[in-house]
């Protein structure tokens, strides 16, 4: 059962990976305060991401 939430946790954190560099690509694209903003949640994303790795890593 552990096994099967630490998979799940995984796969839900690489999906977020994706999301956030989808965003920051978009981001990128539109030259506007948009785009900036955009950037700005996918680093976000990406740095809570970053860790909750770090916290899954100490377990």
């Amino acid at each position: 059962m552990l096994e099967q939430k630490q998979t799940t946790l995984d796969e839900a954190l690489n999906k977020l990976s994706l999301v956030a560099e989808s965003l920051i690509h978009l981001g990128q694209a539109e030259a506007s305060p948009l785009g900036s903003l955009l950037q700005l949640l996918g680093h976000n994303i990406n740095d809570c991401v970053a860790a909750l790795d770090a916290q899954e890593s100490e377990r």
